[in-house]
């Protein structure tokens, strides 16, 4: 409801109380907690999860950085309390650690993960080795 603004119209409010009454709920940022469930029970409102009020603010948000691209991981630091779960996911997922480690160091692992002389190990079960010893 946050940048939208709402006025009533005279016609359809005739009743000073009415008007009053719709007044104060106008004026109000927040909508009470049994409005809400009000609104839900005669299905003016329908409930959403994180995921669906994620979809619909795609298109909307972007973070862009100094160079004019988009920043996800800003993206992510800057709506961490709105999707608390999907911003730890993408910042493990997006998050590039710095390290010192020598490049042939870090692809040659599947050599300390098994032995030279061990051929029955199939491509899957190699590619765990690797994941696990993270």
């Amino acid at each position: 409801m946050q940048g939208q603004t709402f006025e009533l119209d005279e016609e359809m409010c005739t009743e000073d109380e009415e008007r009053e009454g719709l007044q104060v709920i106008i004026n109000n940022d927040k909508l009470s907690e049994g409005y809400l469930t009000f609104a839900r029970d005669i299905e003016v409102m329908e409930a959403k999860t994180p995921e669906d009020i994620y979809k619909g603010s795609i298109p909307y948000q972007t973070v862009v950085n100094e160079e004019g691209r988009e920043d996800l991981l800003k993206y992510w630091r800057g709506n961490a309390k709105t999707f608390p779960t999907l911003s730890m996911m993408a910042r493990d997922v997006l998050n590039i650690p710095a390290s010192s480690t020598a490049s042939e160091r870090v692809f040659s692992a599947g050599r300390y993960q098994i032995g030279e002389h061990i051929h029955s190990l199939v491509g899957d079960s190699l590619e765990i080795a690797v994941l696990f010893r993270d």
